[in-house]
């Protein structure tokens, strides 16, 4: 983007300016639109095989996304699942119907549970 953008307000009756900017292109910040996000794989996306595979103490992890992401049935299905791997296979079958904060949040909790896991992830 190469040309400034000027931005008036102008009063109704008389037409004059009443404000006036001037956006130079420096300005300006590109904004990823929810279309271009749905393009890009969260990292939980990414590493699905993985964590489901390393992640353990899972029931450490549900205590945290309980009642900001999981609601009472979700939580009590997936903490009956007998071993951590079933677990998360049971937490990714909510997936789809999450958004991009709600992967955002289990990331942040595998990062403070699960740091040295995700900081090998992040590596490869």
């Amino acid at each position: 983007m190469q040309e400034e953008l000027e931005l008036r307000l102008m009063e109704k009756s008389e037409g004059e300016p009443i404000w006036k900017a001037l956006v130079r292109p420096e300005d300006m910040m590109l904004s990823v639109s929810s279309a271009q996000m749905a393009k890009e794989e969260h990292f939980i996306d990414q590493h699905r095989e993985q964590l489901i595979q390393r992640v353990r103490h899972v029931d450490g992890v549900l205590d945290k996304l309980y009642k900001s992401v999981l609601n009472d049935e979700q939580y009590q299905t997936i903490r009956a699942e007998r071993t951590d791997p079933q677990k998360m296979r049971k937490l990714y079958d909510l997936l789809p119907s999450w958004d991009w904060a709600c992967k955002d949040q289990l990331y942040q909790v595998l990062e403070d549970k699960q740091k040295f896991l995700i900081e090998d992830l992040k590596g490869t």
